[in-house]
């Protein structure tokens, strides 16, 4: 199956959710596509169409709907769309409580019983020869990962972006590690993971909040080979109404960050890899915060438009951080101002009409 996990020692991985081994004599397809859900439906539809349009035959992949114990209601409508648009050919899981994004992603591994496991949310969707052209990779190098890059979508699945390109070409992701941890690089969507490398590290930790996911990524990327698929394959939906999304407001993402870049450094013996790694990362953080506060600014996020603005300038201290808080600062006040105005004009206008 192209698995060659490097040689390690398990005791450092004992901090990590444990991930069951499989019974040897089950049945096993090459992929378990495992897709979760939590008081949403919207997408879902779209999401296991595009996996069941895939030209793979019916024995070869387990396609399963974890959800994370949903309300009632919309755990019915979303076991009726499973049914519905799966045919049978997609099962459902409702977990027993809500346990959150995270474990949740453990309870797919652990409930996948395919040689290799892609994880989706119910919002994501993957492009037509997704899993051709990563099994490709896995049959043609001694991976124990596959990722790529990922089309990023809004609410009307209009292209917004691109993740960026991690080298020039197919093959084994050269210096991975380094890599992987100078940013977070990868969307959920574009990344497969062999069963047997969770198993050796362990599940996605649940002492982070917004990047467990990243430190998943180095993690593996510290133990095992990555091989690269150097087109987009899968399309990563970006939407107000995410979990994630609302970590974003507050700015939860930025302090998450910094604690699992903590973590990430310390699987770096180099002093200077660490300052590079710390320096890269508030350069990355920087600037996504600067567009967030503009971004939060003008849609009248007053709060996290401030927070953010005040990340900018603890992250990257200069003139130039210092002009985007104040320019933010007065986009606030100039929105603030304006919208008394208007409340007063109104009151105004309403009173004169009610008199006369």
């Amino acid at each position: 199956m192209g698995i060659n996990l490097a040689q390690k020692n398990l005791s450092k991985y004992s901090d990590f959710p444990v991930i069951q081994t499989l019974p040897s004599d089950i049945e096993r397809p090459f992929w378990s596509v495992m897709i979760t859900t939590y008081k949403r439906s919207e997408y879902l539809a779209k999401a296991l169409n595009s996996l069941l349009q895939q030209n793979i035959n019916f024995d070869e992949v387990q396609i399963e709907v974890i959800d994370d114990c949903s309300p009632t209601k919309e755990a019915e409508a979303i076991e009726q769309i499973v049914r519905e648009v799966g045919k049978g050919r997609v099962t459902f899981y409702r977990q027993p409580k809500n346990v959150g994004i995270y474990a949740n992603w453990n309870t797919c591994i652990n409930r996948a019983r395919g040689y290799w496991v892609h994880i989706l949310s119910d919002d994501d969707r993957v492009m037509p020869n997704f899993y051709q052209a990563y099994r490709q990779q896995i049959e043609t190098y001694p991976c124990s990962v596959v990722l790529g890059q990922s089309i990023i979508i809004d609410e009307q699945d209009r292209w917004l972006s691109v993740s960026k390109p991690l080298q020039a070409s197919d093959g084994l992701l050269d210096n991975a590690l380094k890599i992987l941890s100078l940013n977070n690089p990868i969307r959920t969507p574009g990344i497969v993971v062999a069963r047997e490398a969770y198993e050796q590290v362990g599940g996605f930790t649940t002492s982070l909040v917004f990047t467990p996911d990243w430190e998943m990524w180095t993690r593996l990327a510290a133990s095992v080979q990555l091989a690269y698929v150097k087109r987009p394959y899968s399309e990563f939906r970006f939407h107000n109404g995410s979990e994630t999304s609302k970590l974003i407001l507050d700015a939860t993402s930025v302090t998450d960050s910094l604690a699992a870049t903590q973590i990430i450094q310390s699987r770096f013996n180099n002093f200077q890899d660490r300052q590079e790694i710390q320096l890269s990362v508030n350069s990355w953080l920087s600037n996504e915060s600067r567009h967030l506060s503009q971004k939060f600014a003008h849609a009248g996020y007053y709060h996290s438009a401030w927070l953010h603005a005040i990340w900018v300038l603890r992250l990257t201290p200069s003139i130039s951080a210092g002009k985007n808080l104040i320019r933010v600062l007065f986009k606030i006040l100039s929105r603030q101002i304006q919208d008394q105005f208007r409340q007063n004009y109104l009151k105004k206008v309403g009173h004169e009409s009610f008199t006369h």
